[in-house]
This record gives C-alpha cells, sequence and structure tokens, in this order.
C-alpha cells in the first residue's frame, strides 16, 4: 500500500496528565493572587497594629502565587518536551528498526546453523523464567516493553527476511515502509492468509471462494439485519461515545448507527459505531468479526466485516455525502479508517480505540483520534507509525502536543496512556490493556484534559451530533457457500 506524508501528534499520558496538574497549579496560583490582594485591601480596614501584620500576610501569600505559577509554568514546559521527545522517536525509529533488523537478517544467514538453536534457547530461557517467576499470560502480553517490542518485530520482519535472502537495503527502503509500501505490515497479513489458504482477488469481492483452507475460511457473501430501532440523545463527550461501541459479543449487534436529522433542507449527519473482534478462533465461522476478516482487513483485502459495516451503512440510508463519524474498538476501528480510507462516505472524524492503523494512509480532510493503550497489544500489530513527515515544518499547537506542517493527507492525533498502573490482570484476561471498558475510561481522561486538539475534537462532536437521535442496530452474518 502507497503511504503518503500524514500528519500526526501524540497527545500521551504524561502529557495529558501534566497539562491538566499544570492547569490546575496555575488555577491556585491565580486564586492564590487574588486572596493576597484582598489582604491587603482588607488591612486598611483593620485597626494601625495590624497593618504591618496583615501586609507581611499578603506579600507571603503573593509569593505563594508566584511560586505556583514557576511550577505550573515548568509542569507544562515538561509536558511540551514530552511531547516532542514521542514526535520525535516516532519519526526516527522506523528507520532505525529497519536497518537494525535487516541486519539482523544478514547476521542470521551467515550463523543460521549457530543461531537457530540459539534463537529457540532464548526464547524457551525467556519464557520458562516467566512462568517460573508466577508472572500471567495477561502480564507479558500486556507489559509495555512486549507491547513496544511487538511493534518494531512486526514493521521489521520483512526487512530481517529481505537481511537474511541478501536483498539489498537500498532496495527494501525504496519498496518498503517508507517507499512504495509493497512490504510491511498488510503484506505479511496478506502473506498469513495465502499460507493459511484462503485466497482473495477479483472472485473473492465478488462472493465466490477463490481457495478457503482449514484455518480460514474464503470470503463469500454477507447480509445484515435491523435488529431493533431506538431514540437516543447525542453522547455528551469522549467518554460517551466510547461506551457507545457494540461489545464484542456472540449473536449480538456489531454495529450501531445514528442518524441526527438537521435543518429543513440540510443533510442528516451520523455517528456509525463498529464492534471489535467477537470470534477469535483459529477456525473460521459465519461470524464476520473473525480472525479472517481482521488479516484481510490488515491487508487491505476483501473482508466480510468491512463489506458488512458498507451494508449496514447503506441500509441505514447514509449517502454518500452525508457527514459521517466513525467509532471503532479493535477491528471495528481498523475497518473505520479503511471506510474513510475508501472514501465512499464524507467522513469528518473517525476515532479508534486500540486498534491496528498505524500505517492506514488518511485522505484530505478527515481527522483521525487514535486512542492507545501503553498495555494494549493489538496496536502494535499495525506495525509502527510511519515517520514520513511528522518532524517535518513542525508547529505548535499548543499544551503538551506538536503536529507536523500541513500535507496533503488527513490529521492523526494518537492519545496514549497508561490503563493498568498499579493492577494485577485476572488470569482469564490475556489482553487487560485492550478491555473496551478501560478505554471508556481513558474517554474520561479525554473530557477533561485542557488539550486544545482534544477541546476541538470534542466541540466537533458536539455541533455533528446535536438533539435526539434515530438508533439502530445491525447484525451481519457470512452466507454459506
Amino acid at each position: 500500500m502507497t503511504n503518503s506524508t500524514v500528519s500526526g501528534s501524540f497527545i500521551t499520558a504524561s502529557t495529558i496528565d501534566l497539562d491538566d496538574l499544570a492547569t490546575r497549579v496555575q488555577q491556585l496560583s491565580g486564586r492564590c493572587h487574588a486572596r493576597s490582594l484582598s489582604l491587603q485591601g482588607a488591612a486598611q480596614l483593620l485597626p494601625q497594629e495590624w497593618h504591618a501584620p496583615a501586609h507581611a500576610i499578603a506579600v507571603q501569600v503573593a509569593q505563594i502565587s508566584r511560586d505556583l505559577q514557576g511550577v505550573g509554568n515548568g509542569l507544562q514546559s515538561t509536558s511540551e518536551a514530552y511531547a516532542w521527545r514521542e514526535s520525535f522517536l516516532a519519526a526516527v525509529t522506523p528507520e532505525t528498526s529497519s536497518t537494525m533488523f535487516w541486519g539482523l537478517g544478514r547476521l542470521f544467514a551467515l550463523m543460521a546453523p549457530a543461531a537457530i538453536p540459539a534463537v529457540i534457547g532464548g526464547v524457551a530461557a525467556v519464557m520458562a523464567t516467566w512462568t517460573l517467576t508466577g508472572k500471567r499470560p495477561g502480564e507479558l502480553l500486556s507489559s509495555p516493553v512486549f507491547v513496544t517490542g511487538a511493534g518494531y518485530v512486526v514493521s521489521g520482519i520483512d526487512d530481517f527476511g529481505a537481511g537474511i535472502l541478501g536483498i539489498p537495503r537500498p532496495v527494501m527502503a525504496a519498496i518498503g515502509e517508507q517507499g512504495l509500501g509493497l512490504s510491511g505490515p498488510s503484506t505479511l497479513a496478506a502473506g498469513i492468509l495465502l499460507l493459511a489458504g484462503a485466497g482473495f482477488g477479483a472472485g473473492a469481492a465478488a462472493g465466490s471462494d477463490v481457495g478457503a483452507g482449514p484455518w480460514v475460511r474464503a470470503e463469500t457473501p454477507v447480509t445484515v439485519s435491523r435488529v431493533s430501532t431506538a431514540a437516543a440523545e447525542a453522547p455528551h463527550g469522549i467518554e460517551d461515545l466510547v461506551g457507545r461501541i457494540p461489545r464484542a459479543s456472540p449473536e449480538m449487534a456489531q454495529v450501531r448507527i445514528e442518524r441526527y436529522d438537521g435543518a429543513p433542507g440540510e443533510n442528516a449527519t451520523f455517528i456509525v459505531y463498529v464492534g471489535g473482534t467477537i470470534d477469535t478462533a483459529l477456525r473460521a465461522t459465519d461470524e464476520p468479526w473473525d480472525m479472517t476478516s481482521n488479516l484481510a482487513a490488515l491487508a487491505a483485502l476483501d473482508a466480510g466485516s468491512y463489506r458488512a459495516a458498507v451494508l449496514a451503512m447503506r441500509e441505514a440510508g447514509i449517502a454518500s455525502d452525508d457527514l459521517v463519524t466513525l467509532v471503532g474498538h479493535s477491528q471495528g476501528g481498523l475497518l473505520a479508517a479503511r471506510i474513510a480510507q475508501s472514501e465512499e462516505f464524507r467522513v469528518g472524524d473517525v476515532v479508534t480505540v486500540g486498534a491496528p492503523i498505524h500505517q492506514i494512509e488518511i485522505p484530505a480532510g478527515v481527522t483521525v483520534t487514535a486512542i492507545e493503550h501503553n498495555e494494549d497489544l493489538v496496536p502494535t500489530l499495525g506495525g509502527l507509525p510511519l515517520a514520513g513527515g511528522l518532524l517535518g515544518g513542525a508547529a505548535r499547537l499548543g499544551k503538551g502536543s506538536a503536529i507536523s506542517g500541513a500535507t496533503a493527507s488527513g490529521t492523526t492525533i494518537t492519545v496514549r496512556r497508561s490503563a493498568l498502573t498499579g493492577m494485577t490482570p485476572s488470569a482469564s484476561d490475556a489482553l487487560p490493556g485492550h478491555n473496551l471498558s478501560r478505554y471508556v475510561e481513558t474517554g474520561r481522561v479525554m473530557d477533561d484534559s485542557p488539550d486544545p486538539q482534544l477541546i476541538s475534537l470534542r466541540a466537533r462532536l458536539a455541533a455533528h451530533a446535536q438533539g435526539a437521535a434515530e438508533v439502530s442496530l445491525w447484525r451481519a452474518e457470512r452466507q454459506a457457500r
């Protein structure tokens, strides 16, 4: 997939929390300053013998105000520096990682007889150590170090293979993620589908089988049905927005669509919520929100869940010129980004939570707000964010954020937060950082954030959805071959 420059900014847990703390400290400084002025005025009304003590107290309060103002300014500077660091790392690490994995591939090819046992032994030692220390699977998979490492591996595995095969590094740079986009996470996903035996091509788009394997299912036609209709108020902020995403549950609706009628003569506006993966088994079923669709959507191929979501939007009466906000969790976020990328609909905003969308090209005029947890493995399955343009022509937008100069593509704002600090995942929860309920909590933090970009997002959502909505829930199924 060809990638063009995407402007982006990073709002991390640290920037959100530091911005909030800086604002509170500065507000406290303002209150102290106001109290100092009040004390100075009140001192004049006191008996003469109380003037000096009252004045001294007012001076001390004024000094406290100045000290607090300095602390607030320092916190703000720290937040801004942290945001710049995030942008810098996002720009530098993909190229560095690519070179490193290519070098490891060359080394592996030269030392294969000794390297293979060493790699197997190293992996076994790590897993044994983890097991012996009583760690649970969820603790490993949600470790920020493991999550970050997974992103490097997904982005670098093609470079590793190129190194083994002896493909020159400049050639890989030209055809890879930073170049023509002929290799990378989407190519990896397509390769997995091919090896698993699911064929995708011109026939698959029409619903015909091209070769189903034992572990995945070749795409077939999908059907959607409206399972319920109701009325609801517009969402009150990001917490409410994320909380309306359909839960991933068998036999339940995968898509929620809210219609807001505009003034007479104006088009209706819509918010479309797309749920996450329902069937995580390797063997496919009639459920379109499964691992087959996950891989197909990652590979930008024909995915049953994508066709189902688009069909539900059409059935709900969404025309190509109606303004749409897309909201999705996990696979639903991936589908939302792909729908925006297709330009079949007039999409203004895309809000994703825990979705692997790092390398999806966003059309001009679309703003993507990608919400991720540091402990969530799923977003890293889309590889590392591409470096193109993240630092070029950088300009300050405000508290705790950095964004590149204007480009021909859309804007991506990445919000990151640690959701599991001080918590121990349950034994049954393999991906605790990926839970939708925890992303709802992050939405609450975002609602309280003074970051200008999040304020802008909240304002756009409020302007887009006004009054009561007609709500429809949609259930999709794959049809038999």
